[in-house]
Protein backbone atom coordinates (compact mmCIF):
# COMPACT_ATOMS: atom_id res chain seq x y z
CA UNK A 1 0.00 0.00 0.00
CA UNK A 2 1.20 3.52 -0.77
CA UNK A 3 -0.51 7.17 -0.01
CA UNK A 4 -0.22 10.68 -1.73
CA UNK A 5 -1.72 13.56 -1.25
CA UNK A 6 -4.75 14.16 -3.09
CA UNK A 7 -4.83 15.98 -6.25
CA UNK A 8 -7.77 17.64 -8.74
CA UNK A 9 -7.77 14.13 -10.59
CA UNK A 10 -9.39 12.57 -7.70
CA UNK A 11 -12.27 14.38 -7.67
CA UNK A 12 -14.65 12.33 -9.26
CA UNK A 13 -13.49 9.11 -7.04
CA UNK A 14 -13.71 11.02 -3.98
CA UNK A 15 -17.02 12.14 -5.15
CA UNK A 16 -18.63 8.80 -5.50
CA UNK A 17 -17.03 7.55 -2.63
CA UNK A 18 -18.71 10.41 -0.56
CA UNK A 19 -22.45 10.19 -1.85
CA UNK A 20 -22.27 6.25 -1.17
CA UNK A 21 -25.41 4.99 0.39
CA UNK A 22 -23.61 3.63 3.23
CA UNK A 23 -21.31 6.54 3.82
CA UNK A 24 -24.37 8.45 3.98
CA UNK A 25 -26.05 7.31 6.36
CA UNK A 26 -23.26 6.68 8.61
CA UNK A 27 -22.35 10.87 8.02
CA UNK A 28 -22.82 13.61 9.90
CA UNK A 29 -24.06 15.15 6.92
CA UNK A 30 -26.32 12.98 4.89
CA UNK A 31 -27.18 14.98 2.17
CA UNK A 32 -26.23 14.06 -1.50
CA UNK A 33 -23.58 16.25 -2.64
CA UNK A 34 -23.64 18.08 -5.98
CA UNK A 35 -20.76 18.08 -8.69
CA UNK A 36 -20.52 21.73 -8.61
CA UNK A 37 -20.33 21.83 -4.87
CA UNK A 38 -17.92 18.71 -4.74
CA UNK A 39 -15.76 20.96 -7.13
CA UNK A 40 -15.63 24.12 -4.84
CA UNK A 41 -14.78 22.54 -2.10
CA UNK A 42 -11.76 20.14 -3.45
CA UNK A 43 -10.21 23.22 -5.05
CA UNK A 44 -10.55 25.23 -1.80
CA UNK A 45 -9.42 22.07 0.19
CA UNK A 46 -6.09 21.37 -2.06
CA UNK A 47 -4.80 24.95 -1.69
CA UNK A 48 -5.47 25.10 2.43
CA UNK A 49 -2.92 25.34 5.01
CA UNK A 50 -5.89 24.16 7.49
CA UNK A 51 -6.69 20.82 5.22
CA UNK A 52 -4.83 17.84 4.24
CA UNK A 53 -6.14 14.90 2.08
CA UNK A 54 -4.39 11.80 1.47
CA UNK A 55 -5.08 8.83 -1.18
CA UNK A 56 -4.41 5.23 -0.73
CA UNK A 57 -3.04 3.75 -3.41
CA UNK A 58 -3.47 -0.78 -3.87
CA UNK A 59 -2.44 -2.01 -6.73
CA UNK A 60 -2.55 1.35 -9.10
CA UNK A 61 -6.60 1.29 -7.37
CA UNK A 62 -7.49 3.90 -5.07
CA UNK A 63 -8.77 2.05 -1.79
CA UNK A 64 -10.08 5.81 -0.37
CA UNK A 65 -9.46 9.02 1.43
CA UNK A 66 -8.20 10.08 4.74
CA UNK A 67 -8.84 13.75 5.75
CA UNK A 68 -7.27 16.24 8.22
CA UNK A 69 -8.62 19.43 9.31
CA UNK A 70 -6.34 21.69 11.38
CA UNK A 71 -7.48 23.72 14.24
CA UNK A 72 -5.06 26.55 14.58
CA UNK A 73 -6.77 27.22 18.33
CA UNK A 74 -5.50 23.78 20.11
CA UNK A 75 -3.15 22.77 17.58
CA UNK A 76 -5.23 19.48 17.06
CA UNK A 77 -6.03 18.24 13.88
CA UNK A 78 -9.49 16.31 12.88
CA UNK A 79 -9.17 12.79 11.05
CA UNK A 80 -11.61 11.53 8.86
CA UNK A 81 -11.52 8.82 6.37
CA UNK A 82 -14.09 7.50 3.52
CA UNK A 83 -13.21 3.88 1.38
CA UNK A 84 -13.69 3.04 -2.10
CA UNK A 85 -16.87 0.79 -1.65
CA UNK A 86 -14.62 -1.26 -3.52
CA UNK A 87 -11.96 -1.95 -1.07
CA UNK A 88 -14.45 -1.59 1.77
CA UNK A 89 -14.25 -5.09 4.50
CA UNK A 90 -10.97 -6.03 3.17
CA UNK A 91 -8.95 -5.17 6.51
CA UNK A 92 -7.25 -2.21 4.58
CA UNK A 93 -8.79 0.61 7.03
CA UNK A 94 -6.15 0.56 9.76
CA UNK A 95 -3.59 0.15 7.69
CA UNK A 96 -4.48 2.92 5.35
CA UNK A 97 -5.05 5.34 8.37
CA UNK A 98 -1.90 4.59 10.57
CA UNK A 99 0.30 5.67 7.12
CA UNK A 100 -1.66 8.89 6.80
CA UNK A 101 -1.31 9.74 9.90
CA UNK A 102 2.45 8.97 9.49
CA UNK A 103 2.39 11.09 6.41
CA UNK A 104 0.43 13.72 7.91
CA UNK A 105 2.89 13.72 10.81
CA UNK A 106 6.06 14.41 8.98
CA UNK A 107 5.13 18.14 8.79
CA UNK A 108 2.45 18.75 11.25
CA UNK A 109 2.95 16.56 14.88
CA UNK A 110 -0.12 17.73 16.40
CA UNK A 111 -2.95 15.58 18.51
CA UNK A 112 -5.43 13.95 16.21
CA UNK A 113 -9.31 13.75 17.64
CA UNK A 114 -12.03 12.10 15.35
CA UNK A 115 -15.66 12.07 15.65
CA UNK A 116 -17.80 8.65 15.19
CA UNK A 117 -21.33 8.10 15.24
CA UNK A 118 -22.70 6.06 17.91
CA UNK A 119 -24.28 3.24 15.76
CA UNK A 120 -20.88 3.15 13.36
CA UNK A 121 -19.44 0.41 15.29
CA UNK A 122 -17.11 -0.29 12.24
CA UNK A 123 -15.58 2.83 12.23
CA UNK A 124 -15.08 2.67 16.17
CA UNK A 125 -13.02 -0.36 15.75
CA UNK A 126 -10.63 0.85 13.40
CA UNK A 127 -10.00 4.17 15.46
CA UNK A 128 -9.02 1.54 18.02
CA UNK A 129 -7.30 -0.57 16.47
CA UNK A 130 -5.26 2.25 15.14
CA UNK A 131 -4.32 3.19 18.36
CA UNK A 132 -6.95 5.86 19.57
CA UNK A 133 -8.03 5.83 22.83
CA UNK A 134 -11.91 6.86 23.28
CA UNK A 135 -12.09 10.25 24.98
CA UNK A 136 -15.61 11.28 25.34
CA UNK A 137 -18.99 8.91 24.98
CA UNK A 138 -21.51 11.06 24.10
CA UNK A 139 -25.45 10.96 23.46
CA UNK A 140 -24.89 10.33 19.41
CA UNK A 141 -21.33 10.28 18.67
CA UNK A 142 -17.95 8.80 20.05
CA UNK A 143 -14.87 11.26 20.86
CA UNK A 144 -11.90 9.38 19.66
CA UNK A 145 -8.27 10.79 20.68
CA UNK A 146 -4.24 10.14 19.73
CA UNK A 147 -1.45 11.99 21.20
CA UNK A 148 1.13 13.54 19.57
CA UNK A 149 4.50 11.86 18.86
CA UNK A 150 7.10 13.42 21.65
CA UNK A 151 10.27 14.18 20.23
CA UNK A 152 13.63 12.34 22.03
CA UNK A 153 17.15 13.10 21.53
CA UNK A 154 20.47 11.29 22.50
CA UNK A 155 24.18 12.50 22.20
CA UNK A 156 25.72 12.25 19.17
CA UNK A 157 28.90 9.47 18.85
CA UNK A 158 30.78 8.16 16.29
CA UNK A 159 27.55 6.09 15.35
CA UNK A 160 25.85 9.06 14.02
CA UNK A 161 28.27 10.33 11.68
CA UNK A 162 26.64 8.97 8.73
CA UNK A 163 22.91 10.21 10.10
CA UNK A 164 24.92 13.99 10.66
CA UNK A 165 26.44 14.13 7.12
CA UNK A 166 22.71 13.52 5.43
CA UNK A 167 22.07 16.38 7.31
CA UNK A 168 24.57 18.41 5.84
CA UNK A 169 24.06 17.11 2.68
CA UNK A 170 20.12 18.06 3.14
CA UNK A 171 20.94 21.76 4.80
CA UNK A 172 19.33 24.34 3.21
CA UNK A 173 20.87 27.17 5.21
CA UNK A 174 24.50 27.58 6.42
CA UNK A 175 26.34 30.40 8.59
CA UNK A 176 30.31 28.87 9.07
CA UNK A 177 30.43 27.65 5.27
CA UNK A 178 28.63 27.12 2.00
CA UNK A 179 31.24 23.67 0.54
CA UNK A 180 29.79 20.28 1.94
CA UNK A 181 32.50 18.89 3.91
CA UNK A 182 35.09 15.91 2.41
CA UNK A 183 33.20 12.75 4.53
CA UNK A 184 36.49 11.35 6.24
CA UNK A 185 36.89 15.49 7.42
CA UNK A 186 33.45 15.20 8.95
CA UNK A 187 33.82 11.66 10.69
CA UNK A 188 37.27 13.71 12.60
CA UNK A 189 35.28 16.44 13.36
CA UNK A 190 32.27 14.15 14.73
CA UNK A 191 34.95 11.96 16.67
CA UNK A 192 36.90 14.90 18.41
CA UNK A 193 32.75 16.24 19.59
CA UNK A 194 33.75 19.80 19.63
CA UNK A 195 30.43 21.23 21.44
CA UNK A 196 29.97 20.99 24.59
CA UNK A 197 26.43 19.34 23.82
CA UNK A 198 25.76 17.76 20.28
CA UNK A 199 22.25 15.76 19.70
CA UNK A 200 20.63 13.96 17.96
CA UNK A 201 16.36 14.69 17.31
CA UNK A 202 14.43 12.14 17.13
CA UNK A 203 10.65 12.05 15.73
CA UNK A 204 10.49 7.90 15.57
CA UNK A 205 13.26 8.26 13.20
CA UNK A 206 16.31 10.97 13.24
CA UNK A 207 14.72 14.61 12.25
CA UNK A 208 17.73 16.70 12.60
CA UNK A 209 20.39 17.90 15.28
CA UNK A 210 21.25 20.68 17.66
CA UNK A 211 24.53 21.98 19.26
CA UNK A 212 25.17 23.72 22.73
CA UNK A 213 28.71 25.76 22.90
CA UNK A 214 30.24 26.83 25.61
CA UNK A 215 29.19 30.58 25.06
CA UNK A 216 25.61 29.42 25.43
CA UNK A 217 25.09 29.76 21.38
CA UNK A 218 22.52 27.13 20.19
CA UNK A 219 22.50 25.88 16.16
CA UNK A 220 19.23 23.66 15.46
CA UNK A 221 19.28 21.90 12.02
CA UNK A 222 15.66 20.47 11.06
CA UNK A 223 14.51 20.79 7.64
CA UNK A 224 10.63 21.92 7.31
CA UNK A 225 10.66 23.31 10.30
CA UNK A 226 7.11 23.24 12.11
CA UNK A 227 6.29 25.39 15.15
CA UNK A 228 5.42 22.80 17.03
CA UNK A 229 8.09 20.68 16.25
CA UNK A 230 10.33 23.71 17.10
CA UNK A 231 8.89 24.58 19.97
CA UNK A 232 9.05 20.96 21.53
CA UNK A 233 13.00 21.49 21.13
CA UNK A 234 13.15 24.13 22.98
CA UNK A 235 11.61 22.89 25.95
CA UNK A 236 13.43 19.84 25.95
CA UNK A 237 16.73 21.99 25.69
CA UNK A 238 15.61 24.03 28.43
CA UNK A 239 14.02 21.23 30.34
CA UNK A 240 17.93 18.85 30.08
CA UNK A 241 20.76 21.48 29.82
CA UNK A 242 21.53 24.92 31.86
CA UNK A 243 23.13 28.13 30.31
CA UNK A 244 26.96 28.13 31.21
CA UNK A 245 27.79 30.96 33.93
CA UNK A 246 27.99 34.40 32.54
CA UNK A 247 30.90 36.14 31.41
CA UNK A 248 30.75 40.06 31.05
CA UNK A 249 31.02 41.09 27.39
CA UNK A 250 31.56 36.98 26.41
CA UNK A 251 29.01 34.76 27.55
CA UNK A 252 25.48 35.68 28.40
CA UNK A 253 23.65 34.47 30.86
CA UNK A 254 21.31 32.75 29.00
CA UNK A 255 21.10 30.34 25.84
CA UNK A 256 20.81 32.21 22.43
CA UNK A 257 20.06 30.89 18.64
CA UNK A 258 22.11 31.78 15.79
CA UNK A 259 20.28 31.54 12.67
CA UNK A 260 21.39 31.87 8.68
CA UNK A 261 19.40 34.91 7.40
CA UNK A 262 18.58 33.19 4.69
CA UNK A 263 16.19 30.67 6.71
CA UNK A 264 13.56 32.92 6.79
CA UNK A 265 10.99 30.16 7.65
CA UNK A 266 12.75 29.49 11.11
CA UNK A 267 13.18 33.17 11.88
CA UNK A 268 9.68 33.25 11.53
CA UNK A 269 8.38 30.65 13.57
CA UNK A 270 10.35 32.12 16.48
CA UNK A 271 8.81 35.32 16.21
CA UNK A 272 5.76 33.43 16.30
CA UNK A 273 6.89 31.41 19.91
CA UNK A 274 7.72 34.91 21.03
CA UNK A 275 11.54 34.78 21.28
CA UNK A 276 13.67 38.06 21.60
CA UNK A 277 15.88 39.12 18.59
CA UNK A 278 19.21 40.12 20.28
CA UNK A 279 21.83 40.62 17.69
CA UNK A 280 21.89 41.05 13.94
CA UNK A 281 25.76 39.57 12.80
CA UNK A 282 27.09 41.02 9.45
CA UNK A 283 30.02 38.93 7.31
CA UNK A 284 33.35 41.50 6.26
CA UNK A 285 33.92 40.26 2.95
Amino acid sequence: MQVREASIKDSREILEWRNDILVREMAFDSSIISQETHDSWLAMSLNSEHRKLFIGILNDGKIGICRFDITSKDNCAEISINMNPVFRGKGLSVQFMIMAIKNFRVKSNMNIIARVKGINLASQKVFKNAGFITKEILTDEILFFLPREKLTFAEVTSEHTGILYEFLEDRKHNISHKDLPEYEDHKSFVENHPYLHWCIIFYKEPIGAFYIQKDNSISININNPKIDIVNEILLLIKKNFKPMNAIPSSVPPYFFLNIASSNVEFIKILEQLELQAVQVSYRLT
